[in-house]
């Protein structure tokens, strides 16, 4: 997703300094935007009538969004021919499909909670589509810095560091690492300060502080103090190279296979500094302000729930992070102090209360960083809420909502949700704690057992949690393939094989494979 940074390290005083060139609340523009269903905006979707490999009542499922779904939520297998695992997909996602189209039709988007969801998922579209426009379309990368680039990538090396708040101590360590073996020096203060040894590590797997540092170090050189940002916090890193090995592999066969790879992380290294400006410059007039009393209630009341958690060991090391799910939100905003509706930040045209903050938290695709104390975090986490607002209020603004790409964007994401919620609301997963010991013993006893038990390494036999969770889902997934037949038949479906055909590579071949969910990081935050 865009990677527009979360703030400018430029502090707003006013009670809590909020160190935020974020940004604010929606206009009415933007209320109105969210308000309209996505039903109502069909219209504008591109025809692509050449890309439509299926039709489900009134969505349309294009090869884009095949391929998308063929390497995120992959159902095939190997064995398959490409087509037929591409047919499979396609199949999962006509289902899916049917599921939003009832779920709209079940007006289940009116219900005020699936309304901001959606709004969610057009918003986000919308600010990538912003991001595309005013940061990478003004990004341009070189041959120069092409060759330069790859030449880098075929380095790997393994480095001794120590990393410590204080400059002059860093430059303690540097000297040390010159006479004494790294294993020997031990740490000033272990709480603050950080001492390890890396795996091999390349080209995109450092920061942009260390890379032009480290690979081009040889084994022994020490480097710094370099000026890093390390578990959340600023300091100051020195490094001691122990190897450094070259992929003799180059070519140009292997430099053009590279390219693509090496050219979207020098664009975005690139786009990193202009996104920078563009929020700096957005939003310096927007005088976002925390109110003092309700954010500190809110960050007291995160912080206990955080510190009721069984994995405070691990969030000790304030890595961890914490997801702020709708469920935790609810049960966060329910023993609040307050009433939810006391305002927490101010800026220019608006405000967002304690259970406004908490729902837009819970909307976010990352976690907020672990912590006794949450304020920093949650400071973190307003400013994101806010600065996306003026965001999306700038996109909407240059009618970027009416895109074809972005209709097609947020109608993917929105239909995905809405097919869930129907889900749920018709109770078709199965949770494995409300089995009954007779269904369990129903289960054991049948010819299947032996079958799936064998199919598992024989773990069934072993795990009576694993038990339960193998025969909870596949009554969900009965319930499931019942529901699925009864909206086949309330709803036309048209698949398009021939087109399917022509717009996959190697349709005959045979999968070797078997698929890996690929993993998203999103960048809206």
């Amino acid at each position: 997703m865009a990677r527009f940074p979360r703030f400018s390290p430029r502090p707003v005083q006013l009670g809590l300094a909020l160190t935020l060139v974020a940004l604010g609340a929606s206009s009415p523009a933007v209320a109105q935007h969210r308000a309209a269903r996505p039903a109502a905006v069909a219209t504008a979707r591109p025809d692509n009538g050449a890309s439509v490999v299926a039709t489900v009542g009134d969505r349309r499922i294009t090869l884009d969004e095949l391929r998308q779904s063929f390497a995120l939520d992959p159902v095939w297998t190997a064995g398959m021919t490409t087509e037929q695992a591409y047919s499979a997909q396609l199949q999962h996602l006509v289902d899916r499909k049917l599921f939003a189209v009832a779920a709209y039709q079940a007006q289940l988007d009116a219900e005020p909670s699936a309304g901001r969801m959606l709004g969610f998922f057009r918003d986000k579209a919308v600010i990538k589509a912003l991001y595309h426009r005013e940061i990478l379309d003004h990004v341009t990368v070189t041959d120069t810095e092409m060759a330069e680039a790859y030449a880098r990538s075929k380095r790997k090396v393994v480095f001794n560091y120590v990393v410590t708040p204080d400059e002059a101590t860093a430059e303690g360590y540097a000297e040390r690492l010159k006479t004494e073996p790294f294993g020997q020096i031990e740490l000033t203060d272990p709480t603050v300060e950080v001492k390890a040894t890396t795996g091999p590590m390349g080209f995109n797997d450092l920061t942009a502080e260390l890379e032009p540092v480290v690979l081009q170090l040889d084994p022994g050189q020490i480097a710094g103090p370099i000026a890093v940002t390390h578990q959340g916090q600023s300091g100051f890193m020195v490094v001691q190279l122990v190897s450094g090995e070259i992929d003799r592999g180059s070519s140009a066969v292997d430099f053009a296979a590279q390219q693509s790879r090496l050219r979207q992380i020098l664009t975005e290294r690139k786009a990193g500094p202009l996104a920078g400006a563009y929020v700096q410059a957005l939003m310096a007039d927007k005088h976002v302000r925390l109110v003092g009393p309700a954010f500190n209630q809110l960050a007291d009341q995160l912080s206990r729930f955080v510190g009721m958690q069984p994995i405070r060991a691990v969030a000790q090391a304030k890595t961890s992070p914490f997801r702020l799910t709708k469920a935790t939100a609810e049960a966060i905003g329910s023993s609040l102090p307050l009433k939810g509706d006391e305002v927490v930040v101010t800026f220019v045209g608006g405000q967002m209360t304690a259970r406004e903050v908490l729902e837009g938290l819970s909307q976010l695709p990352t976690g907020l960083r672990s912590s006794p104390n949450m304020a920093p975090a949650l400071k973190l986490g307003v400013g994101i809420l806010v600065r996306n607002r003026f965001l999306a209020q700038k996109g909407y603004e240059a009618h970027l909502d009416r895109t074809p790409t972005v209709v097609a964007a947020a109608e993917r994401e929105q239909d995905a949700y809405m097919a869930e919620r129907l889900s749920a609301q018709r109770g078709l997963a199965v949770a494995p704690a409300s089995l009954t010991t007779a269904e369990i013993a129903t289960f054991t006893g049948s010819p299947a057992f032996a079958e799936v038990d064998r199919a598992l390494g024989g773990v069934l036999t072993t795990d009576p949690q694993r038990l339960r969770e193998v025969i909870a889902e596949g009554r969900s997934a009965e319930q499931t393939a019942a529901f699925t037949a009864t909206l086949r038949g309330q709803h036309p479906v048209r698949l398009k094989p021939s087109v399917l055909r022509r717009g996959i590579a190697a349709p005959d071949e045979v999968l070797r494979y078997e698929p890996v969910p690929v993993v998203v990081q999103e960048l809206f935050q």
